[in-house]
């Protein structure tokens, strides 16, 4: 059988194919892959899941008293089906919701937080948010921004670091990649411009 892209993928064969003046179906399988590998690594290193997604009881610890905001894990975020904070134990908790009016998503949603008006509840484990959030990813309504939100750079960044690897595929030591390129260290192939866009999607981290 074979590969096929990610559901979540970052850019489409097509695309990749355009981009390298390829025409024929030679490379499908081997582009499929480094556009696999590079998805994975970009979602990694960002910390995050692009794709539009429903977040099922993520859950929060809250470690100082005071705290009033709450840093979801994923965004940005189109809705929010529960907030809510344990007034049970860990062995038989009891989660109750916090009342509507007492909370907002911060920017509508796009920065992924959560105030609060008041302190929230300290504890580990204590609060529990399901959500949905992400960015719609429809390649066939590309430029059509109701229905895919994926912020172009990353789809550019996407495509240039499999353009890069295509380009070195005959100078690499082949004991660094598997045959689809999904064991490529593609941090090896970051330059400043593409360091540049991944901050600006990281959710907790930097390169």
């Amino acid at each position: 059988m074979a590969d096929q892209t990610l559901s979540y993928a970052l850019t489409t064969v097509p695309r990749v194919k355009a981009r390298l003046g390829i025409t024929e179906t030679s490379f499908d399988e081997v582009l499929k892959g480094r556009i696999n590998s590079v998805t994975d690594f970009l979602e990694r290193i960002c910390d995050r899941q692009f794709k539009r997604q429903t977040v099922a009881s993520e859950i929060h610890s809250v470690d100082e008293s005071g705290r009033s905001m709450i840093f979801l894990k994923q965004a940005p975020v189109a809705s929010v089906s529960a907030f809510e904070y344990n007034v049970g134990t860990k062995s038989n908790p009891s989660w109750t919701p916090f009342p509507a009016d007492d909370w907002y998503l911060d920017e509508d949603g796009k920065s992924g937080i959560i105030h609060y008006a008041g302190s929230l509840p300290v504890g580990p484990n204590i609060i529990r948010v399901t959500y949905v959030a992400g960015y719609l990813v429809d390649f066939n309504s590309y430029g059509n921004y109701a229905l895919h939100t994926l912020p172009a750079e990353l789809t550019d960044l996407a495509e240039r670091l499999v353009e890069k690897r295509h380009k070195r595929r005959d100078h690499e030591a082949q004991a660094s990649s598997s045959a689809n390129g999904g064991s490529i260290q593609w941090a090896d192939f970051l330059d400043d411009a593409d360091r540049d866009v991944i901050s600006l999607h990281q959710r907790t981290r930097f390169i």
